[in-house]
């Protein structure tokens, strides 16, 4: 959108851009905020993991630590694998756990594998009791290696550590990803409404700007046609009127004043010669004397036509 057309656009149209992008805005918050709480439960849930997989693997180190006295038949079978089913116990909740990464595919698949190796070194302890506690001299039996079943166990819960971790970086990227798109479009958003609020006020500053010109110049001319009405009332058509605006009005009053002034001179010329006429005619009426009424004409002439001196010469006739 060019800023003319912003210019242009209607105080409402304005205001409600501005609140449709506000609400828009304020709706990108919101996911920023849920898009940030769901990355909080998801390394929550990732430190809640850790958790369980250290609990796994201290219970599993303590059962194998007591392994040469279950094979000296110094502990039972139970005290022995007491702690591999604890570890089991934590296995089967994270199966249970709703959280997302722990219900995918490969992730069940790693949980399930370590519940088997647990609960297969358990049958193998206690094989390797009864193997303990029956072999004779003369009895013959294939020897159970638990160790074997132990590193089972421990590759099973690093695989499912991998698993995890893979299922876990995997939901945090996508939680990061939406986050900087929703974030980005809320900068943008924000810049956008900066920008349009910018241009309002630029906008309204330019229309005061004009408003003002447009007053200066409706007074300006309020004057002048004020002054040049008052000049032609008082028939003052020779006095300077500066003319500030030059629109077509005060070019109109220009012209007005100017014919007014011809016409004003005619009229002037006219009465003049109409009102000398009549004098001089009611003069030359008046007297019988001659010599007196030409000092009388005379007198007035000089006075009517502003002159200093004047002269009046009688032809005498030469016929009989």
């Amino acid at each position: 959108m060019s800023i003319n057309k912003i210019y242009d656009m209607s105080d409402k149209k304005i205001t409600a851009f501005i609140f449709g992008g506000g609400i828009i805005t304020f709706a990108a918050l919101i996911m920023i905020v849920i898009l940030g709480l769901d990355a909080k439960t998801a390394y929550d849930n990732h430190l809640k993991y850790n958790n369980v997989v250290k609990r796994i693997k201290n219970h599993t180190s303590q059962g194998w630590s007591k392994y040469d006295e279950f094979s000296a038949d110094k502990v039972s079978t139970e005290a022995f694998i007491h702690p591999f089913e604890e570890s089991k116990a934590d296995l089967m909740e994270l199966l249970k756990s709703e959280v997302a990464f722990f219900n995918q595919e490969e992730v069940q698949k790693e949980v399930k594998k370590a519940i088997v190796s647990l609960e297969t070194f358990k049958q193998k302890a206690s094989a390797k009791h009864s193997q303990l506690t029956t072999l004779t001299s003369q009895q013959e039996m294939a020897p159970v290696n638990l160790s074997v079943y132990y590193e089972g166990i421990i590759n099973s819960v690093n695989s499912l550590d991998i698993a995890v971790g893979s299922a876990m970086t995997s939901e945090i990227d996508t939680v990061k990803s939406l986050i900087t798109a929703v974030l980005a479009l809320f900068i943008l958003l924000i810049a956008v409404v900066v920008m349009l609020v910018y241009l309002i006020r630029k906008r309204k500053k330019v229309l005061d700007t004009e408003k003002s010109e447009i007053l200066t110049k409706e007074k300006e001319k309020g004057e002048f046609s004020f002054q040049m009405v008052k000049a032609i009332s008082e028939a003052d058509f020779d006095s300077k009127i500066d003319d500030p605006i030059k629109d077509e009005l005060t070019e109109l009053l220009q012209n007005l004043r100017i014919q007014l002034k011809s016409d004003h001179k005619e009229d002037e010329q006219r009465n003049w010669t109409n009102t000398g006429l009549a004098k001089f005619g009611n003069i030359l009426g008046n007297y019988d004397n001659l010599n007196e009424m030409c000092d009388v004409l005379i007198s007035e002439l000089v006075k009517y036509v502003g002159v200093n001196q004047a002269g009046l010469f009688i032809r005498e006739s030469t016929d009989g």
